[in-house]
């Protein structure tokens, strides 16, 4: 480990940077150390009041950081806020401590300070907050018909109760105190369902699965439409499995998480194939692309004939035969031309080629692919080993998105559906582990000494332990015990999340032969509903609330009109014939002025820089497009060069690339838009500069004079404008 650090370390140097996980750190041991730590000595005159969300998902350290500020602000006599529920800590994988949240509600600071007793700074600022604290709970529920918010005030009480839920989760009445349940607004809906599936069978995705579209079948049937569906589930790889069954079964599906451009086998086929062109050596995207083309094309498997051919065809080091394997099913491409093509065309030949616009449950994922790819090719690179080497980094966040607007069932993870509603909530697969996995590990805080074999001693002060009853019987069972509770809590607060999301109806779909003694959801929902079930042949349906068999509220709802593309019609690039239709771009075409050709396209290029650094970037890009030519290059280069170090203009070359805005139009009340060439955001004003060609004129300096106003009016009190001659390198200020 420690040889791994020294390694980060020196990246860290080499490249100047630092990971993001270390500004808190950093900042801590700041804080840790000074009365009133430096970095917040502007922060704290800034800002006057602060709110903190989610505060349960908040770290001790990040809240010790904010402490500061916060008791700046409060000794000011300004209001603070911080919100957030103990119930809901569900992102204890990016450093939520719950236990914040708890103990500051209850005014127990003691239990913050633990392991930093001896630091006096720490200490006076919780004593100097202290007179401020005034916990509120917010209890009324106006989401949920009633019936819902009575079924999870019994049912999380009752898992409050059980002994052998405390004796896991000591903090467990805590978390779920006596303020936990949740009030009934008067007024409030009424005829909310609840129900409870237990399930038995073999099969457990399909039992899931078939439970799933019953339940929205039913639910169409009393009136809701997809949209008002939700499929909650614990594991993203769930959410994957119903949203591609529900696909298939031709339901449109929402899901922001499940649906990646990878899941998709015409996509693949596509990137197996850009791969082979890549490469026609790499025997592996050979086999890939083939047997993709047999299940998505030619819609079959390969047999033992077939496989025999593929081999010989792969293996053959001339790629020619590969092509030819695909031109005897009717299908042509040739590698020579494909090598030539531009990066989204390739893509484009191969989609037409093999008519996959025609696989309609593809057409979403194509779609974005080609988005994606266009994207790539006009923002970062046209060649294709670029886009292979994005494509292995980026492909499993890629995903299609779909109008929020559009008739269709939400499928999406626990995680995700925080902060939401929706009038159904279907949650499958409701019955996660509650107990540490086989595989879970724990950095375990050591002793001085560990004894080894053979009388021997050695001193390590963390180490990642694999997590067993064993360690119940060690120096570190506290650090166990702890563990175990938190992985208790945290399945427990993912029930909450989940069961808190429906306005109407909620079903919960269970595994009944999964349950291993306590450490299940499905076994606490079990232990709760026992009392006699509606018995179905291999289900055993708990219908804790009958609602009403139609949708509660009725409103006159306007769907969106969605219109299907089914495909997109392109030709042979190289049969076209394409216009330049920014020819005042390459050449002035009222004189045809060499020195005006010039400065044009000085002018455009200086369009694309920023700062410095984008000078080549800028230049090479014009080439591409056609504007300058090569040969021009490095006289460009030198004089933009020249130009941008000339000492009036290089400090608007030396900013950061954020602060600077290059063409970026204003809209005008007429409707006609205003342009400036580059608006700079310095420290304490902004500068306009906007470049000339050809001799000077008034109306160049009146045009200046406009944008100046204009920025003025959007409350800019210090405007400057400078016009920028880049024939003669002539700079005019502009009052």
């Amino acid at each position: 480990m420690s040889q791994l650090k020294k390694e980060i370390a020196d990246i860290q140097n080499d490249t100047g940077q630092i990971h993001i996980s270390e500004f808190n750190r950093k900042i801590f041991e700041i804080v840790m150390t000074e009365p009133i730590p430096f970095v917040y000595e502007r922060l704290g005159e800034k800002f006057n009041h602060i709110l903190i969300d989610e505060f349960q998902d908040t770290s001790t350290l990040q809240w010790h950081n904010f402490l500061p500020l916060v008791e700046n602000s409060l000794a000011n006599g300004h209001f603070n806020l911080a919100v957030g529920d103990a119930k809901q800590s569900i992102y204890r994988f990016r450093g939520g401590e719950m236990e914040l949240i708890v103990h500051l509600h209850k005014e127990n600071l003691k239990a913050l300070v633990v392991g930093h007793e001896k630091n006096d700074f720490l200490l006076e600022r919780y004593a100097s907050i202290r007179p401020y604290l005034k916990p509120e709970n917010l209890t009324i529920n106006y989401r949920s018909a009633k019936e819902i918010i009575k079924f999870n005030n019994n049912l999380f009480q009752f898992i409050k109760e059980s002994d052998n839920n405390e004796a896991i989760a000591p903090i467990l009445p805590k978390v779920y105190d006596e303020f936990f349940a949740q009030q009934i607004p008067e007024n409030s809906k009424s005829g909310g369902h609840v129900e409870i599936d237990f399930l038995t069978g073999e099969g457990e995705d399909e039992l899931m699965l078939n439970r799933t579209l019953e339940i929205i079948e039913e639910s169409l049937s009393a009136g809701y439409s997809y949209k008002d569906i939700a499929v909650l589930c614990r594991k993203n790889q769930h959410a994957r499995i119903i949203a591609n069954s529900l696909k298939d079964a031709n339901i449109q599906v929402i899901s922001s998480d499940s649906l990646n451009l990878n899941f998709s086998e015409a996509v693949n086929l596509t990137m197996a194939l850009m791969k082979v062109i890549q490469n026609p050596e790499n025997i592996l995207s050979k086999y890939e692309a083939i047997y993709l083309f047999y299940r998505v094309v030619l819609q079959r498997i390969p047999d033992t004939n077939d496989n025999q051919i593929i081999k010989q065809s792969i293996e053959n080091k001339d790629v020619n035969q590969f092509y030819q394997l695909i031109e005897k099913q009717g299908y042509y491409l040739h590698s020579f031309r494909l090598q030539q093509m531009a990066l989204y065309e390739v893509a484009e030949k191969i989609i037409n080629t093999f008519h996959l616009f025609e696989h309609y449950k593809d057409l979403d994922f194509l779609f974005r692919f080609l988005d994606v790819v266009l994207e790539f090719q006009t923002k970062k690179s046209t060649h294709l080993t670029d886009f292979l080497q994005f494509w292995e980094y980026k492909k499993n966040v890629l995903s299609i998105s779909t109008p929020d607007g559009q008739n269709a069932v939400t499928v999406t993870s626990i995680h995700k559906a925080k902060g939401l509603e929706y009038p159904v909530v279907i949650i499958p697969y409701c019955h996660w582990s509650m107990d540490t996995s086989l595989y879970s590990e724990i950095w375990a805080e050591l002793p001085s000494e560990v004894e080894l074999e053979a009388n021997l001693t050695a001193s390590l002060k963390t180490t990642p332990l694999r997590i067993t009853n064993k360690l119940a019987e060690t120096l570190i069972a506290p650090q166990y015990h702890a563990e175990k509770e938190k992985t208790f809590l945290e399945s427990l607060n993912m029930l909450y999340v989940a069961l808190t999301r429906p306005t109407d109806r909620l079903y919960l779909i269970v595994k009944k032969d999964v349950f291993r003694f306590d450490k299940t959801v499905g076994y606490q929902l079990y232990q709760y509903a026992e009392c006699p079930e509606i018995e179905k042949g291999d289900k055993f349906i708990k219908i804790v609330s009958q609602g009403e068999n139609k949708k509660i509220k009725f409103e006159v709802e306007k769907d969106l009109q969605v219109i299907e593309i089914q495909a997109i019609e392109s030709s042979e690039k190289s049969n076209t014939i394409k216009l330049r239709q920014s020819a005042e771009r390459l050449f002035d075409l009222e004189t045809f002025e060499k020195s005006r050709d010039y400065g044009n396209k000085i002018h455009n290029t200086f369009a694309k820089i920023k700062t410095i650094y984008d000078v080549d970037f800028a230049l090479e890009e014009s080439v591409r497009e056609g504007l300058i030519m090569e040969s021009e290059l490095e006289d460009l280069r030198a004089n933009i060069i020249k130009i941008i170090n000339l000492e009036r203009i290089k400090p608007l070359f030396s900013v950061h690339q954020d602060f600077v805005k290059n063409e970026r139009e204003i809209l005008m009340p007429t409707g006609n838009p205003l342009r400036p060439d580059r608006v700079v955001r310095l420290k304490d004003r902004i500068v306009i500069l906007d470049y000339k060609t050809g001799s000077k004129s008034d109306s160049h300096k009146i045009q200046v004079r406009q944008y100046m106003n204009i920025y003025r009016a959007m409350g800019h009190q210090n405007v400057e404008g400078i016009l920028l001659y880049l024939e003669g390198e002539e700079v005019v200020e502009v009052r």
